[in-house]
């Protein structure tokens, strides 16, 4: 038995073509263009876990909505694929389909069930349908539409009312936008604010650099508006935050950076609070089950975990104290805990995508597993397999491309030298490797595994049952490995393990030996002739 006896997976993870569509464009939905899981809203909310943040942002917009109390500006700020359309889109399905949003929170869908007759205006700062701009008006009718403003206007019918701000690019004050949305029930929803100043920004348009500072003005203004006038903004931004400040802007944005800084500093002012689309682990556990998973059998497959938890026991000398390590799993399930935590490692420091990198590796992960024969108890750590999944393209991005030598000369070629028990040399060798490699460092830290560390992280019922091994083999596959001439980028110090771009003595070891014996090779053929 295995977590595929008590998982059933939702059938656009078996889809491989559903792999680079895991975060449509908003403007997609809207446009009707995006796949049925995003653009129906019963799926998308079959789909959706309500984090912390994205309860907390629906609960305060259905009290602004119905008495005007709560708040009214909401920043929400990640790196790429962190979050932030995906939060968008739920706030935009719970709007106009308000009767669907029980499908994702039955408490949630009571705050929504009546709610409605409420204006969405989307911008989407890719698209010039739902972005126009002097370089890319949007001709509706008689009127050419060359401002964010004169679109919002244009969206609540009274274009007419913003025509002269529009023509002249030039932004309405607060005054003028009170007039304009005091007497409706809306919500704003901008996203890609960044792509809309960059695509201006590269433009050859005069008076591009004006133009912009107007935009950033308009923001303010709007933010002020909105707040005066118990209507809603959302507002997208690639940084990621400390102590509510800046603390990273997503490469790509150099350009514009002191723009965005503007525009994000204009909000914040007015939201006092910044919100993060998934926040800590255990968001990410429920998030990636909620995508991946259309049911989980949690108390079957808890009955078959017990051998697992009975086996930390029983040689807790090999594991150490694992009554953490239970607990987790049971929230974690059916993954490991270290794969959630290695995939969110890689996610964060080495492809910058967060939520959507480990959704997409995890999808690999999970198709490959339910196409074999394989049962495992748990997704485990060494599943994420570079070589056997095709994953260089993910996990060997730009200053981490010298790893992908280190896995294939280490890993895949040092790993099996060793005299015995090739297959499992090569899963602790890769957990090592997928644990420690995104660090990138040449010393010791803290979050490198120790010795019980990876023999939890390794150990998986079924295969080694299959393969008559028992925990203590860990064990001494680690101690291998360690010594093995043949592994040259495996580091060990004050009981930890990790690998580093700078091979060890070993492989100088083995450099210089072969220089010598060339050397010498060369002496005795010239003495020969």
């Amino acid at each position: 038995m295995g977590f595929k006896n008590y998982v059933i997976v939702r059938p656009d993870v078996l889809d491989p073509g559903y792999d680079d569509k895991l975060a449509p464009e908003i403007d997609e939905v809207v446009l009707g263009t995006a796949p049925i899981i995003y653009s129906d809203p019963v799926e998308f909310f079959k789909r959706t876990y309500p984090t912390q943040s994205i309860k907390i942002i629906l609960e305060e917009i259905a009290s602004v909505l119905r008495d005007g109390s709560g708040r009214k500006i909401y920043p929400l700020v990640s790196l790429f694929g962190g979050g932030k359309t995906h939060t968008l889109l739920t706030i935009y399905h719970a709007l106009k389909n308000p009767d669907k949003v029980s499908i994702m929170d039955p408490e949630l869908g009571r705050k929504y069930k009546d709610l409605g007759n409420v204006k969405i205006i989307v911008i989407n700062g890719k698209t010039d349908s739902l972005a126009p701009s002097p370089v890319a008006p949007l001709r509706a009718g008689d009127y050419e539409i060359k401002t964010l403003w004169g679109y919002v206007a244009y969206k609540l019918g009274q274009y007419d009312e913003l025509r002269e701000f529009d023509e002249k690019l030039l932004a309405p004050g607060r005054d003028a936008l009170v007039r304009l949305l005091r007497s409706h029930k809306i919500i704003v929803l901008i996203d890609e604010i960044g792509e809309y100043i960059k695509r201006i920004n590269a433009s050859k348009m005069p008076g591009k650099y004006e133009y912009i500072e107007q935009v950033v003005l308009f923001t303010d203004y709007l933010a002020e508006a909105i707040e005066s006038t118990n209507n809603i903004l959302l507002i997208t931004f690639p940084i990621e935050t400390e102590a509510d400040k800046i603390r990273n802007i997503q490469e790509g944005y150099e350009s514009i950076s002191s723009m965005l800084r503007a525009i994000f500093i204009r909000v914040f002012r007015l939201a006092g609070n910044v919100y993060a689309p998934v926040t800590g682990s255990e968001e990410l556990y429920n998030v990636l089950k909620k995508r991946l998973f259309e049911k989980i059998d949690y108390n079957g497959a808890f009955k078959e975990l017990e051998e697992l938890f009975n086996t930390y026991h029983e040689y807790s000398n090999i594991f150490g104290n694992a009554s953490v390590l239970e607990n987790e799993i049971r929230k974690s399930y059916p993954f490991h805990p270290e794969y959630l935590t290695i995939i969110w490692l890689i996610a964060d420091k080495i492809t910058s995508q967060k939520t959507r990198s480990a959704m997409k590796i995890s999808r690999i992960v999970i198709r490959n597993i339910v196409s074999s024969e394989d049962n495992p108890s748990l997704i485990m750590p060494w599943h994420i397999d570079p070589g056997k999944l095709g994953l260089y393209g993910l996990l060997f991005l730009g200053n981490y491309s010298q790893y992908q030598r280190i896995y294939e000369e280490d890993i895949q070629k040092g790993a099996q030298k060793l005299p015995e028990k090739k297959d499992l040399a090569y899963i602790v060798a890769l957990t090592i490797f997928l644990k420690t490699y995104p660090y990138d460092s040449l010393v010791v830290h803290k979050a490198f595994p120790d010795k019980y560390i990876i023999a939890q992280s390794v150990y998986e019922l079924s295969f080694f049952r299959e393969k008559g091994y028992t925990p203590t083999d860990i064990e001494t596959i680690i101690d291998s490995l360690r010594d093995s001439p043949s592994i040259y980028h495996l580091n060990s110090k004050d009981g930890k393990y990790w690998f580093s771009r700078i091979p060890t003595v070993k492989e100088w070891i083995e450099n210089k030996a072969k220089e010598l014996l060339s050397e010498h090779k060369n002496m005795l053929e010239v003495q020969l002739v």
